[in-house]
């Protein structure tokens, strides 16, 4: 099966903007997730025009270990047709802050895809990135989850129901 590749950006800004650093955590030091939205919920097989969707998270952390250095793959976005992660998806650095250095805020997450090549319609047939009568649609969610730099996977969450038009 042919692994989605895309650009993954993440707006740095908006992390350090919303970061809030607590004196005294009330956090878990495992990272704790909840969905708030996504831009859009229409993407496009067919097109000369990139798709961009942007996921917003709000997150906690109680030891505000969040990103890391390396690139490691630190966040998992996972298609719910395939199962299969979404490649290169790494959370910025997040400075350590405060005494004991609990941190909250919101991440979005944003993601380039190319119509017929990083975003494709999955038949009944299983086929990919093809058109058939009668399918104009198909339909997907993400499932997300970050890890600190313990290894500590956070819950998951869902986007909405996202709708990829195949014709």
């Amino acid at each position: 099966m042919r692994v989605t590749k895309l650009h993954l950006f993440f707006f740095v800004w908006s992390i350090l903007s919303a970061i809030h650093c607590n004196n005294k955590s009330d956090f878990d030091i495992v990272p704790f997730i909840e969905y708030l939205s996504i831009s859009t919920n229409q993407l496009h097989q067919i097109g000369t025009e990139r798709d961009t969707l942007r996921i917003v998270l709000r997150f906690e952390d109680g030891d505000g270990d969040l990103g890391d250095r390396s690139n490691a793959q630190d966040i998992e976005i996972i298609d719910s047709r395939t199962g299969i992660a979404l490649p290169n998806s790494s959370i910025p650095m997040v400075p350590i802050l405060g005494s004991e250095n609990g941190i909250s805020g919101e991440l979005t997450i944003r993601l380039t895809f190319i119509p017929g090549i990083d975003m494709c319609c999955i038949l009944p047939n299983g086929r990919q990135c093809e058109t058939l009568a009668g399918f104009a649609q198909d339909t997907l969610q993400y499932l997300l989850r970050i890890r600190d730099r313990a290894g500590n996977w956070s819950n998951q969450v869902s986007t909405d129901m996202i709708f990829v038009q195949c014709e």
